[in-house]
């Protein structure tokens, strides 16, 4: 049904008409209008018709704007889920590549690590309507057994390409970037430890307005406004010590209010980390190998 047609059947929906009275009440409406004015009959049957007229005009404009919003709305919804859709496909289908591999080389990793992020990105800014930038943080060292964790620090591993020069400058990679000294990260490895059955996610869509921020940074500096940060461990483990903790999967973005708290973002950020996991792990070994050899 188009939009004229579902308009035009809603325009002379009776329920739509009941508040003024329907027709009566347009009658009673020229009745009063000619105790001011005197009118010959014929000329009562003309303003009686036009203002039946004017006000089926009225209506009808005020559900074809309606329809014509929703219709508008629902097509960006469609083409965004659609470009998220074909976005995820691509992502996984080139990770599980690189899974099903043998031989793996560092570089092989890195390569689909840029484009995850670049894809992610892709994802994210049309979603958000908004410039977005994605990273991956790996662990340099890891918590002890005591969860004394405040001593990791963290490195970046991967960066979507559009941000790599003003991120990663030389006073970035020359920083120390500790988990204690950065909010989102000692927030959501603190909820990791603690095996919370919350959701082990950082969101904060105010960043800047939040005197409480931590960054390693930077504090005046930030270049974000809202902040997405999960870790990158399996959806679904039995124990933590069965697991490794890959990182973090950081996603930010240059307007206030970008990522929705309630619904899909956070789950699907999530899913997108846990995708992640074995890829890292070979990261992992394969980091792990050479240091042996050295």
């Amino acid at each position: 049904m188009s939009i004229f047609t579902k308009s035009l059947q809603q325009t002379f929906q009776r329920k739509n008409w009941t508040w003024i009275g329907g027709v009566s009440g347009l009658i009673t409406a020229g009745s009063y209008i000619q105790e001011f004015v005197s009118f010959k009959w014929w000329e009562n049957l003309l303003l009686l018709a036009a203002l039946l007229v004017g006000f089926g005009v009225l209506v009808f404009c005020f559900f074809f704007l309606r329809n014509a919003y929703g219709w508008i709305h629902d097509l960006r919804v469609e083409s965004v889920w659609g470009e998220i859709v074909k976005v995820l496909a691509e992502v996984y289908a080139y990770i599980h590549e690189i899974e099903r591999k043998e031989e793996v080389t560092e570089k092989d990793i890195a390569d689909v690590l840029s484009f995850f992020c670049g894809r992610v990105k892709t994802l994210f800014d049309k979603k958000t309507n908004s410039d977005c930038c994605v990273s991956i943080k790996v662990p340099i060292s890891h918590y002890s057994d005591k969860g004394e964790w405040q001593s990791i620090q963290v490195k970046n591993v991967s960066r979507d390409q559009k941000h790599i020069s003003d991120r990663d400058t030389t006073d970035y990679k020359n920083a120390n970037h500790d988990v204690v000294g950065n909010t989102a990260y000692s927030y959501v490895i603190s909820m990791v430890i603690k095996e919370s059955s919350k959701p082990r996610v950082y969101l904060d869509n105010d960043v800047q307005a939040n005197p409480n921020y931590l960054t390693s940074s930077g504090r005046n500096t930030i270049p974000y406004k809202s902040e997405l940060v999960v870790p990158i461990i399996p959806s679904r483990y039995k124990k933590l010590e069965d697991i490794y903790f890959g990182g973090f999967l950081c996603v930010d973005s240059d307007k206030k209010g970008s990522f929705d708290a309630k619904h899909y973002d956070i789950p699907m950020t999530m899913g997108l980390a846990d995708g992640l996991y074995a890829i890292m792990q070979r990261l992992i070994e394969i980091q792990n190998k050479q240091a042996s050899n050295e």
